[in-house]
């Protein structure tokens, strides 16, 4: 009974509803419950990245998560999942061999058409092949997802198999979208095999899934797959609310909810005593083994549900069952091995390296993959070394059981071979001794039994004991010699640290030394304060170390630097939450705290870590605020709580939530007092302002955001200039803010006057400080903002000049994260406005190669730094743009195609931020633009969906009427019908506007 539990594929119905340790399949998604929140996760994952990651610790429920929950979701988003599970094996097929075999299996059972793999074709050349598209039953296009679970089979059962390494290169080579070199030199050789091919093809995306032990291993693929480390999700145990899920959806006519709760209770220990159910741990595994088991023993007793009594008498030989079963199939030195060396003498889990374990005699890797596979045992990683672990508490007394079991067995084993011995020697020596005797002999043995049996366990206790005595004594003077003189220069480097940074800082105002050199030296000189820390400062030496901290962050912040903010504010939070616990009586510690707290937030802005952004700005605004109610009278209270919100109002717009960060915008100006003359302070209200402004603007309250941004650029241009160059900065940003503005607004004339205005304040100052990273951004942003003026105005040839240059003076920066996709918006707008004013005013179109290129770019860079809204937006209007071209060039089909990508990926943004106006509207155009496409090619083309998305933008201008551009735009949109009869004459269809907010380029 037992053992059907835990093999075989499981038929699941009402009335046996739980699989056991068998997976889920796609055909019982019905009876998949608990996971949904991971589910949509693990989508939306899929839906964005050309290649997903899905890791977790064995018997989490990875296999059935991707059949059961992924596959249907995909199904219904035009997506063909293609499941592989590999044989890695000496003795099977090649990898390679067996992908083909399974990728022509599934397009023929789901009746997909598709090119049929030609001999010495590779992934990536097949999958770009210019006519390889896949069209599904219902004639609509579908795009292959090629799912490879369990793939760290690649690095146990095929490691040294060379048709494994070379299929991993495949598979890396299709993700990376990199020609591969085989295709490379018979291209070399053979140039017309460029005409077969598109390089720009984006129709196939892979999700490879992996236990979490071999993150190491994958990791190490970084090499030549640097995509494994972008777009990642880690599947965790169960809470108690999904373990309540997994038994009551699946089976709720079969068992009570009481009982329900006493078998979470039951699989979660003394946990479930002290934690609440969303803090709760559960092994989904054991909650399927034990329900299907307790559902047979109900099935066997005719009754109608699993009752308290079933539960209470059969919990022991449930989980005992699981062990046998587990073992059955591995000889008696690795059991030997899980009960002496994975529990303690008292009955406790333990853990052993995995090096020792395979290096016991009798145990092999085969047998460990075994019982891992079948969820007793499981990896984990301690202090650099992987360990072999039991999965669960509950496993620990049976395990004891049968280990005293053995143990007694043997003893009585070996006692009565002794015994024989014994008995032999005296029959033939005293042949007619007394039964007296034999007893006496029976009581010595037995006293010799017990007094051996205690020898070996005292000398292996006092062996153990030296060796950890020995290990102590070297310890202990490793530490000895390691902190001699420590001390004194850990605080003479701290003094001398602190001038070094000073005299840094005040050499790069003078220009007497660049951003780059100063970098350096900072990055050397923090990497020798690392070597002289000790373990036990003074409080004043953790003061000194949190002030030379603060200082390092403010010059990373002057130098542009966003990976070395982070650094640096990262540990000054460290440092101020050690001074607030070793030293609760200081003052410093809970001000600094805060303070580091802004200062990571801003730089996880920075860097694309919006979560982390947004939880530290929400602690930063917390703790500032008890601060403040404790003492009102702390300095500059109010002003410090209108920063705090206004950083929070700032990641609050980034994450796309306007609605929340319009107000954490308007409490901050409520907060700052009414005397704006004072320069810090007015500067301070005019960015609050123009982030305000932004956010308006993105929701289509122009007439708001003009206000705020027109507010925001006077007082900017009220302030003398200090020659600071940040407030420089600041002082172009608030104009190039304006006049797009001004642009969407319908006022040409003074958005050019505004630019004309700072252009040549940029140009100066940019020559001031040819260093300052953000002046590169900032041109970049005014000159393509110049040049979507001039073409509204239809003076092209100017446009093109300023476009160009735009283009042109592009330098992607050297520090990575979510700027790097900021910094890059302007310079691929740019081209995107270039074409189209070239496909509007009838000239050959010249930029399609680069903006081939630029969206290659921008998705390595928004998956690599796992980037967000902003870069897919960008990546949609590049489909947008090259399928315009191929319009152009009457190429519908793959101008259909790029529409449907770009679609997509912008759909997805509609749905994940409904506060964001500009996307809307962007979506039905594009909608608009694809029906005409449609009609042109000769498809069928449904006028409900034309004319929802008109309808759309026409509810947009009703809600909306102050955005003159969306007006323009709208009545330039020809009839469907109109199209449909003139679709042999070459009818253009009509081209999707960027963005009408601006605020997709530009600096923050």
């Amino acid at each position: 009974m037992v053992k059907s539990t835990y093999s075989g594929d499981i038929q699941l119905d009402a009335d046996c509803p739980w699989p056991g340790l068998a997976p889920f399949a796609e055909a019982t998604q019905g009876f998949f419950h608990g996971r949904s929140e991971e589910i949509e996760q693990l989508f939306r994952l899929v839906r964005r990245a050309n290649l997903a990651v899905l890791f977790g610790r064995s018997g989490l429920g990875k296999t059935s998560l991707i059949k059961a929950g992924l596959f249907p979701l995909l199904r219904e988003g035009g997506f063909l999942p293609i499941y592989f599970r590999i044989d890695f094996q000496p003795s099977a097929q090649p990898p390679i061999d067996q992908f083909w075999k399974i990728l022509a299996e599934t397009l023929q059972e789901y009746g997909v058409e598709g090119h049929p793999h030609k001999a010495h074709e590779t992934m990536w050349e097949y999958f770009h092949g210019k006519d390889n598209d896949f069209w599904g039953p219902r004639n609509s296009l579908v795009m292959p997802v090629l799912v490879f679970d369990q793939f760290e089979e690649i690095f146990t059962l095929g490691r040294n198999v060379q048709a494994s390494s070379q299929f991993l290169r495949e598979v890396a080579d299709l993700v990376e979208n990199r020609t591969p070199q085989s295709l490379s030199d018979i291209i070399e050789r053979d140039q017309s095999r460029i005409d077969d091919l598109d390089y720009s093809k984006d129709q196939v995306k892979v999700l490879i899934a992996f236990r979490e032990d071999f993150l190491p291993e994958f990791e190490g693929c970084r090499s030549f797959m640097p995509s494994i480390m972008g777009e990642r999700m880690r599947l965790t145990t169960m809470t108690g609310h999904q373990a309540r899920d997994v038994i009551l959806r699946s089976g709720g006519a079969l068992i009570e909810e009481p009982v329900a709760d006493r078998i979470i209770a039951f699989i979660a220990g003394p946990q479930s005593a002290t934690l609440t159910p969303d803090h709760v741990e559960i092994e989904p595994a054991l909650i399927s083994v034990i329900c299907r088991e307790l559902n047979e023993r109900r099935r066997q007793a005719k009754r109608e549900k699993i009752t308290d009594d079933m539960l209470e008498s059969a919990q022991g030989e449930i989980i005992a069952g699981f062990y046998d079963s587990s073992v059955s199939h591995v000889n008696e030195k690795t059991r030997e091995f899980i009960q002496n060396e994975l529990l303690t003498e008292s009955g406790f889990r333990n853990s052993c390296a995995i090096e020792d374990a395979i290096n016991t005699p009798g145990v092999t890797m085969e047998a460990i993959e075994h019982l891992i596979d079948c969820r007793l045992l499981r990896r984990e990683i301690y202090l650099g070394t992987m360990r072999l672990e039991l999965t669960h508490d509950l496993l620990a007394p049976v395990i004891k059981a049968r280990r005293d079991q053995r143990r007694q067995a043997r003893i009585q084993r070996r006692h009565k071979r002794k015994i024989q011995a014994i008995v032999g020697a005296i029959a033939l020596v005293l042949c007619g001794a007394t039964i007296a005797t034999t007893y006496y002999v029976h009581r010595q043995e037995a006293a010799l039994e017990r007094a051996l049996r205690e020898k070996d366990e005292k000398d292996k206790l006092y062996a153990d004991k030296e060796k950890l005595v020995a290990k102590l004594e070297v310890l202990l003077k490793e530490k000895d010699d390691a902190q001699k003189g420590a001390v004194t220069n850990y605080n003479v480097s701290l003094g001398a640290a602190a001038k070094n940074a000073d005299i840094i800082r005040q050499r790069v105002k003078e220009k007497r030394l660049s951003r780059g050199v100063a970098i350096d030296l900072l990055v050397n000189w923090n990497d020798m304060l690392e070597g002289l820390k000790v373990a036990s400062p003074s409080q004043d030496s953790l003061i000194a170390e949190q002030q030379l901290t603060k200082s390092l962050h403010e010059l990373y912040a002057e130098l542009n630097d966003t990976s070395g903010m982070g650094r640096a504010s990262a540990a000054g939070k460290s440092l101020a939450a050690r001074i607030s616990n070793e030293f609760p009586e200081s003052a410093v510690g809970p001000q600094s705290h805060v303070q580091f707290l802004v200062a990571q937030s801003r730089a996880q802005l920075a860097t694309g870590d919006f979560a982390g952004a947004e939880a530290n700005a929400r602690q930063s605004l917390a703790e500032n605020t008890a601060i403040v109610a404790s003492n009102p009278s702390v300095a500059n209270s109010s002003r410090r709580l209108a920063r705090d919100h206004f950083i929070l109002g700032r990641v609050l717009a980034r994450r796309h939530k306007l609605n929340e960060a319009e107000a954490e915008f308007r409490t901050a100006l409520s907060l700052y007092e009414p005397d704006s003359t004072i320069k810090l302070i007015g500067r301070e209200i005019a960015a609050v302002r123009r982030e305000l402004a932004r956010v308006l603007a993105r929701q289509g309250r122009l007439d708001e955001g003009l206000l705020e941004a027109g507010s925001s650029f006077s007082t900017l241009t009220s302030i003398p200039d200090d020659k600071l160059t940040p407030n420089r900065a600041a002082n172009i940003r608030g104009g190039i803010v304006l006049a797009n503005l001004k642009y969407l607004y319908g006022d040409l004339l003074a958005a050019e006057n505004i630019i004309s205005d700072i252009e040549p304040r940029l140009n100066r100052w940019r020559g001031e400080d040819k260093d300052y990273g953000e002046w590169r951004d900032l041109y970049v942003w005014v000159q393509r903002s110049k040049g979507e003026v001039l073409l509204h105005n239809n003076k092209y040839d100017e446009a093109y000049d300023v476009l160009r240059r735009a283009i042109k003076d592009y330098i992607a920066p050297k520090f990575g994260g979510a700027d790097y996709v900021i910094s890059m918006s302007d310079y691929i707008l740019s081209q995107v406005y270039m074409v189209k004013g070239q496909l509007a005013n009838g000239v050959p179109v010249s930029g399609r190669k680069l903006l081939e290129e630029s969206r290659l770019m921008l998705k390595e860079a928004t998956n690599r730094h796992n980037s967000f809204s902003e870069g897919y937006a960008l990546i949609s209007l590049v489909d947008f743009a090259l399928g315009d071209i191929a319009m152009a060039k009457g190429n519908r089909k793959e101008a259909l195609s790029r529409y449907a990508t770009g679609i997509e990926t912008l759909s997805l943004l509609v749905r994940e931020y409904p506060d964001d106006i500009q996307w809307q509207w962007d979506l039905a155009l594009a909608q608009i633009s694809e029906s005409l496409i449609m009609a042109q090619t000769g498809m069928s083309v449904s006028s409900s969906r034309y004319e929802g998305a008109r309808d759309t933008l026409k509810k947009i201008l009703e809600a909306h009427p102050t955005v003159i551009l969306w007006q323009q735009d709208f009545d330039r949109l020809p009839a469907l019908p109109k199209i449909i009869a003139r679709k042999t004459g070459g009818v253009r269809a009509p081209q999707v506007p960027p963005p009408g907010n601006k605020e997709l380029g530009g600096s923050n």
